[in-house]
């Protein structure tokens, strides 16, 4: 869908994230294992990284920092990859000035920003997101879904959950990598 996506719209193979601004595995994930797979297979043109939203009832700045980093997304969808780093990176400074800043920094439009994150539609998307996982059997984050992309589905998933190291994403896609090259 229209769900933000790293990497090239050819790639063989997909990842679709859910995760959660204010979990610190998934920071771990964004600071460790991320510009790993990044490098070797994003960047590479094997794998699309598609990211959902998860964000978790019992941190109260989830909901605002998904807004925030989608909102950035709807303005300049290269600089949603950029805040999204920033807010994983400062956890610790989740809220509506450091959106501000953010926006401002990156020079974006502060008033279609705030109109966006005022938007009763954008929270539903959020919640669309959450929902969604749900429906998978999603309970926790970060989850992943790696898989082989079938038009603009992501077919023959497997999840993985939690914050693993880069070397069992490697491991997963390669096998997938493996199974195509077999296939007639």
């Amino acid at each position: 869908g229209d769900a933000p996506r790293l990497g090239d719209p050819k790639a063989k193979f997909g990842i679709v994230e859910f995760s959660d601004f204010q979990c610190p595995y998934c920071r771990r994930f964004h600071a460790e294992t991320f510009p790993q797979l990044q490098k070797s297979y994003i960047d590479a043109g094997k794998v699309a990284l598609i990211v959902k939203d998860f964000p978790l009832d019992f941190h109260q700045a989830a909901m605002s920092a998904a807004l925030a980093v989608n909102c950035v997304g709807k303005q300049d969808a290269k600089r949603f990859w950029d805040v999204q780093g920033e807010l994983f990176a400062h956890q610790d400074r989740l809220g509506d000035d450091f959106y501000r800043e953010l926006v401002k920094n990156y020079g974006l439009d502060q008033q279609k920003f705030e109109s966006c994150v005022g938007d009763a539609k954008q929270k539903k998307l959020v919640e669309d997101d959450l929902q969604y996982a749900q429906s998978l059997g999603v309970e926790g984050t970060p989850t992943f879904f790696i898989g082989r992309i079938e038009g603009d589905k992501l077919v023959d998933a497997m999840p993985l959950v939690g914050a693993q190291p880069y070397s069992v994403f490697a491991q997963i896609i390669e096998s997938l990598s493996e199974q195509q090259d077999k296939r007639p």
